[in-house]
């Protein structure tokens, strides 16, 4: 191609080329304009008018070649054609082609970057434009149709084209937009934008999905008027009103907006060209400032920016793009011809450039508000709220912006109800869990309800152990609280119920829980007795067998239980910030309010069998054990030793025809990883299968549904807090919810809730906000510990809690969770307090500080690091250090890495900058297919363990759940080993690695193995303890 001169590229063309280059599908950054053209119009003479238009301006003729891998930018001697077209088809076909052809992404290989059209269509004429970004702007838009408007009206004049475009582009390699960046800095006293974390996004590259443009119509009168009272200019006021909206869409009180100014000095407005520079200001929403000084605040930094429209802030270090624009034109960007009436089509990019976007031109005195926003934000109408928010303001140009809500009374009345529904109703049965239990006893005395292992309890039974128990702790304990702390077993539902009859409160703490722990949990209860197997004092009342022993001697006959529905049945302690265990007391009233609200959403009866698949320290066990129990079904209680192995969990729900099966979903995606290996469909008992306790993502369950879909099982969310009885909200996983990430769906009959902006205000649809719960299931508070979580609220009567999990409403109805507002985490069902783990990694010597973490590593597979600054003076050895934690936190709770860093790295802004800890080195990891078979069998199975849990360092001896693993990594490494070393299921079961936990223990099994198939005698391996 000849051309005449080159060019180097601005910051705004090597983003957009940058851009286009990674995702070469993306329509992102094409501009298209559409006008519809009626009224007597000479279409030849609009044709010329137009190319004499094109011929004035070369920016249409630059053509930007990256093939050959340098970037080169150049101005072609060939015009672009304005293209006459007399289409036959229908005006609908047509207009369906032009949306295709506008999709239609352009690519640098040194062709045209623009498409002008003129097409004649049933009695229509439209001008159709479709450009690159990269070429030309919005702002470019008025100056061309102003030259064409002039060419129509007036003789053509065909001047030869100026390169005041070409000038301009290479001014930005002789000037520094760097230099003028540092003034905006110091000018804004450093207050720019550094991205907004809390925009979601509908996966990794929001710049790829669909984008669905949204327009309304408001009055700009009011908007005008602010800005006259205030002193300000009508932009600034709709800037003020839009970051409003993105602080409360996305619950942060700090927002950073792209706003894209035109670039051109004022002679030189009617320049054509990619001028257009996109500066990022961040504006700080403080609740109780007034509006008049937010507003002067908005004014000031915008004049700032104005005045330094060149400035290149995106380059410099630690600035990130904002991921939210507002553009505003002063009048409807359209064309003016005598005798022609012209209409403006919209045409929406597929893709977008920001994940939250909005054009606002002004026509008349109307605003024409176009949302070219993606994903959840695509049918937010952003123009209402705006609109509302101009409302409150012009009233009350001293309104804090805490008061200022985005719905009125009667649509938050709306809100609250379309979320609650019939829960708004509900009125809980005067009944106990006791006496729900003892009402099947009475019907069915020989029905099964408790299994574990080889042992069987009738309802009878269970009625007769906790009468007696009763008797037995009425007589014996005085104390108030009695903690159980013993291994699982059969007896564990009776001695509960006997606990709840005898008026006591039960405290469940689990066996495995270090010492230390559980001092912390008896210090804060002072008045308690114990029940368990390794615990001494003077309040121990020994294990369960010793209390059965003496509590035999007492009638087993009906009993009057000392609990009524106000009293507190149970304390669970959760995970405290400071290191210090919350307890969550509930009251029977609430646990009965969770059985009748279940019973009103699933269908389940006496011929149901439950599994109680989760530690009873777990508040979900509450919901397992006795879910069952006050609706005469069964429940097996699962072993914990096969708890972390799909194939020994399966056979135990076929042998028992399990039909109710509650997993977290790390133990689904084993559960359903295995089930892909296995022909037959024995699993098809189950009814109903619930997932809760961690994030769900969309299309997890998939491989199940596919399998069992005829067998009509059906998969429901659950979510739930413990200060809340255990659920609050459910969601059946049809096949669109299915599809839908972190889908909670809708509350309980007994539970009470709505989403909270960072206002205090209800939330309107797809905003995202603090979910509070309220309602008969709250806990009136933590355990003789003060918090602001159990604040009051006026959307809610009565205990309210303020969960500080982040969901938004969608326009089905359904919640979907998003993340935690604090620093609390999920893995594995458990919530743990990272703070926790923080104070003690921070108590261990040496220790100067500390950050803890958690990674996803892959779907289902989330870990805990430990990142520790040591003492100067000392190096602390990561092995000791996670020995002393095994002291002071649960297994669950001990970081999966612990990672020596010399500082804490932070961002500019003084926060502590995730992305820039390290990864755990995983260098050494290599690929086992690569592997020699010469290996010795221990060397071949640290190599399994080094790929799996992605640590470079494994000894012999250690044990695989103390070093990272998981009940997920743990399926890996069977898989691992079994194509490894050529085995069978029938050679190694999954339990086998329950068995021998450290690489030696296993390579000497393994070893055995071989030897006995190449003797054919049986070896006694001996046992390797845990």
């Amino acid at each position: 191609m000849i051309h005449d001169q080159t060019s180097t590229f601005t910051p705004l063309q090597k983003q957009i080329i940058s851009f286009q280059c990674i995702h070469q599908d993306s329509d992102a950054y094409n501009l298209n304009y559409l006008f519809s053209l009626c009224g007597d119009i000479d279409v030849v003479y609009m044709r010329d008018a137009i190319q004499s238009a094109v011929d004035q301006c070369p920016a249409f003729t630059i053509r930007i070649d990256t093939t050959s891998g340098q970037w080169k930018q150049f101005f072609a001697k060939e015009h672009i054609l304005v293209r006459h077209i007399i289409a036959h088809n229908s005006y609908e076909h047509v207009l369906d082609q032009l949306k295709r052809q506008a999709r239609i992404p352009f690519s640098f290989t040194g062709e045209a970057l623009a498409e002008l059209s003129i097409i004649e269509v049933e009695h229509r004429v439209l001008f159709f434009m479709h450009i690159s970004h990269a070429i030309f702007d919005a702002f470019s838009l008025d100056a061309f149709l102003l030259k064409v408007e002039h060419a129509y009206v007036k003789p053509l004049d065909r001047r030869v084209r100026n390169d005041t475009y070409l000038d301009y582009v290479d001014a930005w390699s002789r000037k520094t937009a760097t230099d003028q960046a540092s003034l905006v800095l110091n000018a804004l006293d450093s207050n720019i934008d550094f991205g907004n974390d809390n925009i979601v996004c509908d996966g990794n590259e929001h710049a790829l999905k669909p984008l669905i443009g949204h327009r309304e119509c408001i009055c700009g009168k009011v908007a005008s008027e602010i800005a006259e009272i205030h002193g300000a200019t009508t932009f600034a006021v709709l800037l003020s009103a839009y970051a409003f909206l993105i602080g409360q869409l996305t619950h942060v009180d700090s927002v950073g907006v792209a706003i894209p100014y035109a670039n051109r000095p004022k002679k030189r407005l009617d320049d054509i060209g990619l001028y257009v520079n996109t500066l990022p200001l961040h504006i700080t929403i403080d609740p109780d400032e007034s509006f008049d000084y937010y507003l002067e605040r908005i004014q000031h930094d915008l004049r700032i920016l104005s005045e330094h429209q060149n400035a290149d802030v995106l380059s410099l270090p630690g600035v990130i793009a904002p991921q939210c624009a507002i553009t505003y034109y002063t009048h409807f960007q359209t064309l003016n011809l005598p005798d022609v009436t012209i209409n403006r089509i919209d045409l929406p990019n597929e893709s977008s450039m920001f994940p939250v976007s909005i054009r606002i031109e002004r026509d008349g005195n109307e605003l024409i508000v176009l949302n070219e926003s993606n994903g959840m934000y695509r049918d937010i109408p952003f123009g209402r709220y705006i609109a509302r928010f101009c409302e409150e303001v012009s009233c009350n140009g001293r309104i804090r912006l805490g008061d200022i809500s985005l719905l009125n009374d009667e649509e938050e009345r709306a809100m609250l109800s379309s979320i609650n529904g019939d829960g708004m109703e509900f009125r809980c049965s005067a009944a106990t869990v006791c006496s729900m239990v003892a009402a099947h006893a009475a019907i069915r005395p020989e029905a099964v309800a408790v299994i574990y292992k080889q042992t069987q309890l009738t309802y009878a039974d269970v009625e007769h152990i906790s009468n007696r128990l009763a008797r037995f702790l009425c007589r014996h304990v005085e104390a108030r609280y009695v903690i159980v702390s013993e291994p699982v077993s059969a007896y564990l539902a009776p001695l509960i119920l006997g606990i709840f009859k005898a008026g006591k409160v039960y405290v469940p703490v689990d066996s495995v829980m270090p010492d230390s722990r559980k001092r912390l949990i008896m210090d804060q209860l002072t008045d308690y007795a114990i029940i368990g197997d390794s615990c001494s004092g003077h309040n121990y009342m020994g294990a369960i067998a010793s209390c059965l022993s003496f509590a035999a001697q007492y009638d087993d006959g009906p009993y009057t239980p000392r609990c009524h529905a106000e009293d507190l049945a149970y304390i669970l302690f959760t995970s405290g910030s400071t290191g210090v265990p919350k307890g969550v007391p509930v009251r029977h009233a609430s646990m009965v309010s969770l059985f009748d609200a279940a019973s009103s959403r699933f269908e389940y009866d006496e011929m149901d069998v439950w599994t109680m698949f989760h530690s009873y320290s777990f508040d979900y066990s509450i919901w397992e054990m006795f879910a069952p129990l006050t609706s005469g079904g069964r429940v097996v209680i699962v072993p914990p030793n096969i708890k972390m192995y799909p194939d020994e969990v399966r056979k135990l729900l076929v042998e028992h025809q399990v039909t109710m099966f509650s997993q977290t979903p790390s133990s689904f995606s084993n559960m359903q990883t295995h089930e892909e290996t296995v022909e037959n469909h024995s699993l098809s008992c189950i009814r109903y299968l619930f997932l809760g306790g961690e994030y769900i993502h969309a299309h997890m369950c998939d491989a199940w549904i596919a399998k069992y879909r005829q067998y009509g099982t059906v998969i429901v969310s659950l979510y739930g807090v413990t200060e809340a009885t255990v659920l609050s909200t459910h969601a059946v996983l049809d096949d669109r919810k299915r599809k839908v990430n972190g889908v909670i769906g809708r509350p309980f009959p007994n539970t009470y809730c709505y989403v909270r902006t960072i206002s205090g205000h209800v939330a309107p649809e797809g905003f995202l906000g603090e979910l509070v719960l309220g309602g008969v299931a709250v806990s009136d508070g933590y355990f003789r510990r003060h918090s602001d979580a159990f604040c009051g609220d006026a959307n809610i009567p009565g205990p309210v809690f303020h969960s500080h999990d982040m969901t938004y409403l969608n326009s089905k109805g359904d919640l979907i969770y998003v993340a935690r507002n604090d620093s609390q985490v999920k893995i594995s069902g458990h919530r743990i307090e990272i703070g926790e783990i923080k104070t003690a990694i921070n108590k261990y010597h040496g220790c100067v500080d500390c950050v803890v973490t958690v990674r996803q590593f892959a779907d289902g597979d989330k870990r805990i690091i430990g990142y520790y600054v040591s003492d100067r003076y000392l190096d602390i050895d990561s092995q000791s250090l996670r020995t002393f934690l095994k002291q002071h936190l649960q297994p669950y709770m001990i970081p999966a890495f612990l990672v020596p860093i010399d500082h804490i790295p932070l961002t500019v802004n003084g926060k502590v900058d995730i992305d820039e800890l390290p990864t755990p080195d995983i260098s050494s990891v290599t690929d086992l297919a690569e592997q020699s078979s010469s290996q010795t069998t221990l060397k071949r199975m640290m190599d399994i363990w080094r790929k799996v849990l992605c640590i470079p360092n494994v000894q012999p001896d250690d044990r695989f759940f103390e070093v990272g693993g998981s009940s997920l990594l743990l399926a890996k490494t069977y898989a691992l080993i079994l194509q490894t070393f050529k085995l069978t299921e029938k050679d190694v079961d999954m339990i086998d690695l329950f068995t021998y936990t450290t690489p030696q223990a296993m390579a000497e099994f393994i070893d055995g193995l071989a030897l006995q198939k190449m003797t054919g005698t049986d070896l006694n391996q001996g046992d390797s303890s845990l």
